[in-house]
């Protein structure tokens, strides 16, 4: 043998000692301190106590020392399980928890009730999922005061008719915020802040601020007079804003880099003057605008670009025309496109497209939108009029089916939601379009059906291709099907059930029992359940959901219940003693129902 082969012999045996065969690959225990903590800190804290502590006394140590900081995710769950969360791991580790995230209506209240928030004094990440109570809302930012190391705070209210204003004045107090996002469902109050022009009572740590919900636009320029170092702003609103150019000027942020603003019934004016009050130093700006087609000019943009934004390298466009009266009316397109083809935008490298869909009355709709390389992560797809045949960036896609002819040859890889609205077609017919060439359907894990007729063997037919949905999501949904149907449905239905991944689900119509039926066998892993059940099965569809058919299930919203039908399901789940240690909330979304 050749000293090469030798060698090589050597390097690659396996040695013997005590004839046994010494392994040459390594444990995750002999992983050093600081490697194993790296790992940590990409998993679920509650993960690694219920797996690696219990190996031995050196995770123990590990997990238990002060070093490590850990990050507390308390999703929906069933009640006995969030309480041993919360007594196994958070209770004793208040004191090194950096992050802590709640989901749930119900839940929220309760971990309130076991631990006060000045508790968490190392929290540097605060996540609200689905906050009902504004009272709640408000005490818990007045305590964040306390905490001197938040730097992030997530808030999603559920509260209609929310007023913004005293939860921005206590978020504007936090002594080290830096990224703050409000989110809420319902309208906000209209009423405006006084501008700010105390430099001590300003917040000169955030720079990061999003509003999402329905705001009036005449209520944001004060707001900023409070976060004079913003740099990233985004908000969703409407009309309202009263803008006089004879007043002295604002004390608004002087450090914006990025704007992003969705827009409802805003006209070019007030926009126009926003950005040029606000855009010096801009860098990025996204824009939506939802039926205004004056927003639509060439011209009008570039004398705002080029004399208020110097800086600016993005411009992401994206304007929702209102209804057109006659197919002609669309050749207009052809016009507006080229008039953003000038070498004002060319030598930018921003190029635009056009693409319109015929609605249900009659009318056309269109979409101008901004293209590569300044990709959103949703994207509404009509009536396929772009180019492009391959579209990474998109992970939410909206398709109206009814209106995406069948040679669509434009594909999104790494789509994971997907909303299908407007389906006319005859319900005893396939889908139009193959779905399949569009996106993976296998790769989804969210489906949202709106504003559709929809068939049951077109459901089910879908789900057959798309067995890792975990939320699944009617809204506006009118099925074919009349109930004596469903029994054969069933058995279609059950084929496909075993593999069924669908833990979460929304139907946001009247849903009668037999309906609940079909879909409890359809998915019968379901823990999260949102329904408005049909007129007088109210009783008898709770009976059914809490018989023990839907194993998994711990929590039940009951949309559109009056507070005589909420107590009446109440006193029969009292009486009955189907459920035990539960929470019952009357809320304006829905009864909310939390159990053990």
């Amino acid at each position: 043998m050749s000293n090469y082969y030798k060698a090589t012999y050597n390097m690659n045996t396996p040695k013997m000692k005590n004839n046994e065969l010494v392994s040459s690959k390594t444990r995750f225990e002999d992983l050093s301190n600081e490697l194993i903590y790296e790992i940590f800190n990409y998993l679920d804290s509650w993960e690694i106590y219920k797996t690696l502590v219990q190996l031995n006394i050196r995770f123990q140590h590990l997990f238990r020392s002060d070093i490590f900081r850990l990050k507390i995710n308390l999703p929906s769950l069933a009640k006995r399980n969030f309480f041993l969360r919360c007594e196994k791991l958070v209770k004793p580790n208040i004191n090194r928890i950096v992050s802590l995230s709640l989901s749930n209506h119900c839940a929220i209240d309760s971990f309130f009730d076991l631990f006060s928030i000045d508790s968490f004094i190392h929290l540097e990440t605060l996540i609200l999922d689905r906050v009902t109570s504004n009272k709640l809302l408000i005490q818990l930012l007045n305590s964040l005061v306390l905490l001197p190391h938040l730097f992030t705070l997530y808030i999603i209210s559920s509260t209609y008719h929310l007023d913004v204003n005293p939860i921005l004045q206590c978020i504007f107090h936090l002594p080290k915020i830096q990224y703050c996002k409000l989110k809420c469902y319902g309208d906000l109050e209209s009423t405006v802040l006084s501008c700010n022009h105390d430099k001590n009572d300003q917040c000169q740590t955030l720079k990061h601020l999003v509003i999402d919900g329905d705001f009036c636009f005449n209520q944001l320029t004060p707001i900023l007079t409070y976060a004079p170092q913003l740099t990233h702003l985004s908000c969703r609103f409407e009309s309202n804003f009263d803008y006089k150019t004879d007043e002295p000027p604002l004390p608004i942020p002087s450090y914006l880099t990025d704007i992003n603003l969705n827009c409802s019934n805003v006209s070019f004016d007030e926009i126009e003057f926003f950005l040029s009050k606000t855009s010096h130093h801009l860098q990025r700006l996204r824009l939506t605008i939802h039926g205004n087609n004056t927003f639509l000019c060439a011209d009008r943009w570039e004398q705002l670009i080029m004399n208020h934004m110097p800086h600016l390298y993005m411009f992401d466009f994206m304007c929702l025309i209102r209804k057109y009266d006659y197919p002609h009316d669309c050749i207009l397109s052809d016009r507006i496109l080229d008039s953003f083809k000038s070498s004002f935008w060319t030598n930018r490298q921003w190029f635009f497209r056009y693409q319109y869909r015929s609605s249900n009355c009659g009318t056309f709709e269109g979409m101008f939108y901004s293209t590569h390389p300044y990709r959103r992560k949703s994207y509404e797809l009509y009536r396929c009029g772009t180019y492009e045949t391959t579209i990474n960036s998109v992970s939410h896609l909206t398709i109206g089916i009814d209106s995406v002819p069948m040679d669509t040859f434009i594909h999104f890889p790494n789509v994971t939601k997907l909303t299908l609205i407007k389906n006319d077609i005859d319900s005893n017919r396939p889908l139009k379009i193959n779905l399949n060439q569009i996106v993976p359907l296998m790769q989804l894990t969210r489906l949202v059906i709106r504003q559709s007729i929809f068939s049951i063997s077109q459901l089910i037919v879908l789900l057959r291709f798309s067995l890792n949905i975990e939320s699944l999501t009617f809204i506006g949904v009118s099925f074919t099907d009349e109930p004596h149907s469903l029994i054969r449905r069933s058995d279609q239905a059950f084929s496909i059930s075993n593999a069924s991944k669908v833990t979460e689900l929304r139907i946001d119509d009247e849903c009668s029992l037999e309906y609940v039926h079909f879909f409890a066998r359809l998915c019968p892993r379901v823990q999260n359940l949102a329904i408005v059940t049909a007129r007088r099965q109210h009783e008898s569809i709770v009976r059914f959901l809490l018989s023990g058919h839907l194993q998994h299930l711990f929590f039940l919203c009951l949309g559109y219940l009056s507070i005589a039908e909420g107590e009446q399901i109440e006193r029969m789940i009292d009486r009955d003693s189907r459920i035990f240690h539960y929470t019952i909330k009357n809320h304006h979304t829905g009864w909310y129902l939390w159990w053990w």
